[in-house]
């Protein structure tokens, strides 16, 4: 009775996955919320561990959950989940800065101007809402990612598909 359902065939998910009315297949909403808290519990701030370690975790979760779901229409949810992640990942390497001069030293050597990097070290907002600034995407861009060797969602699905 807990797996069986009558219903459209778009308000169900069958093995991950939902089938839309045009016939194309998506990921299921229970399935994307259920691999984010995974990756929350991972790139938790307080964990205490290297951000080499993080992306050593994170990686084989990565790739296998797009092996998986690489057959889906979805290119949008992969870009999402990868800006999602790279922010909580910004978000988890400033913090492992501690102070204010660690962050002002980290963002120097990562070439931000160092007005710029005080101006966000001093300022009064939290690590999650510092981890947007123009100067830590400076830092941390999409290519600084690539040289951590973390497995990018919206690159390979894109690869893929040409």
């Amino acid at each position: 009775e807990e797996k069986s359902v009558v219903c459209e065939v778009d308000k169900t998910a069958l093995l991950g996955h939902t089938i839309l009315k045009n016939g194309e297949m998506i990921i299921a909403k229970e399935n994307v919320e259920r691999f984010k808290n995974s990756l929350r519990k991972i790139t938790k701030r307080n964990r205490g561990v290297s951000f080499d370690q993080v992306i050593s975790e994170l990686n084989p979760k990565l790739r296998g959950w797009f092996e998986y779901y690489k057959h889906t229409n979805s290119k949008g949810l992969f870009r999402d989940l990868d800006a999602w992640l790279r922010r909580k990942l910004r978000c988890y390497r400033i913090k492992q800065t501690k102070r204010a001069i660690g962050l002002v030293r980290f963002l120097k050597k990562h070439r931000v101007v160092t007005y710029q990097a005080w101006i966000i070290a001093l300022s009064g907002v939290g690590w999650w809402r510092k981890s947007a600034a123009p100067q830590i995407h400076q830092a941390m861009s999409n290519s600084w990612f690539r040289e951590q060797n973390l497995f990018n969602l919206s690159f390979n699905y894109e690869k893929l598909k040409y």
